[in-house]
């Protein structure tokens, strides 16, 4: 698994921040995948977190896509 896109971007209400990866694999890592989500969502200034699989044969997906 490699990180293909990391995106940042402050939003107006103040001191939130809202951050996009886009992850690559060959093969299915849902679970890899639910254990980084579930460490990060243990700490105290993660508000909300979530994740979804997308699959696009030969097709890089930028983070505007996501």
């Amino acid at each position: 698994m490699s990180l293909r896109t990391l995106y940042s971007e402050e939003k107006e209400e103040g001191n939130k921040v809202t951050v996009k990866a886009c992850l690559h694999s060959e093969t299915k890592k849902d679970t890899v995948v639910e254990e980084i989500v579930g460490s990060i969502s243990l700490e105290k200034e993660v508000t909300a977190i979530g994740w979804k699989l997308v699959t696009v044969p030969n097709h890089i997906i930028h983070s505007d896509e996501l």
